[in-house]
């Protein structure tokens, strides 16, 4: 391993380190068998962990998460890199983040591609196929004329203008309204969003304000009831940093526990919660006879709206 790495770059290690004297000693040091000796203890100095053990899912794993939004390879592997150091990895030569960068941005946008091409139909791929073939007959294909911009609006080119925006429109009419899942807006907002009180209509357009707000409220709502996660957030609020300290935890877990009757350790927790789930099985079980609000209907418990008397 040594030898692959250029005597500038050891010297300037060395220098910055002021272990010049170890110079001479180096051209053994692989030969005698201490660098596989030293990187156990080195690693658990500084409590990391080879890349081989575990790394490359990690790293793999950021980097297709980061080409969900990022294109640029030098973004990408600063993705992968930060996701390593955060799991205490040890970093692989360039060559492989570069490699690996490459590789999975090629996966995400594979699958961008086929999201893209599953989503149209065969007449959209028709059109879209005749949009890039060229006539003999013509010097450039509808592509060339579609990316071309429109001339200004003048009184001597208005013509043009309108025939090209005419072609335009032309090009979409094989286009169809997808049918919207609104599946999770709740009732009190159905009519508010959609504009129509029933559930089953065909819905193709909503009211995008009452859409907005109602969609940043369930993403509100999901979030603090533990349903929704933002992935990566942890980067920006960890919850784990609200919690106290294991010293403090120590000191004050005992008063704490006889507060709220609750035992100390994990194990009498465990087994006082199972006394009192088979003690409250067997209350629920005996007054079952005697409870109008519960029945058991084809085998399947029926719970009405207790009314008191």
């Amino acid at each position: 391993m040594l030898s692959t790495i250029p005597q500038r770059v050891i010297r300037h290690i060395a220098t910055s380190a002021g272990l010049e004297e170890v110079l001479a000693d180096l051209e053994n040091y692989e030969k005698v068998g201490s660098r596989k000796k030293h990187l156990p203890l080195i690693r658990d100095w500084l409590q990391i962990k080879a890349f081989r053990d575990g790394g490359q899912l990690v790293l793999q794993r950021a980097l297709e998460n980061a080409c969900q939004t990022k294109d640029i390879i030098a973004d990408i592997i600063n993705a992968g890199i930060e996701e390593l150091v955060h799991h205490r990895y040890e970093l692989p030569g360039f060559s492989s983040l570069h490699r690996a960068a490459r590789d999975a941005r090629s996966v995400v946008n594979r699958a961008f591609y086929q999201n893209v091409y599953d989503s149209i139909s065969k007449a959209q791929r028709a059109r879209i196929e005749r949009l890039l073939a060229r006539q003999e007959s013509e010097a450039h294909s509808e592509w060339h004329r579609l990316k071309q911009e429109p001339l200004k609006v003048t009184t001597k080119n208005v013509r043009q203008f309108i025939s090209h925006l005419l072609w335009l429109v032309s090009l979409n009419t094989e286009k169809k309204e997808a049918k919207l899942d609104l599946s999770w807006i709740p009732p009190k907002w159905w009519k508010q969003v959609t504009g129509t009180q029933k559930r089953d209509a065909d819905i193709s357009k909503v009211d995008r304000r009452y859409f907005e707000i109602c969609l940043f409220s369930r993403v509100w709502l999901e979030l603090k009831s533990g349903d929704l996660f933002i992935e990566g957030s942890e980067k920006f609020g960890d919850w784990r940093n609200q919690l106290i300290d294991k010293e403090l935890l120590d000191a004050s877990l005992e008063g704490y526990c006889q507060q709220i009757g609750c035992p100390k350790t994990a194990e009498t927790f465990v087994e006082s919660l199972k006394v009192w789930l088979s003690d409250t099985i067997q209350k629920v079980d005996a007054t079952f006879p005697d409870n109008e609000s519960v029945s058991i209907k084809e085998g399947e418990p029926v719970i009405r709206k207790h009314t008191s008397h």
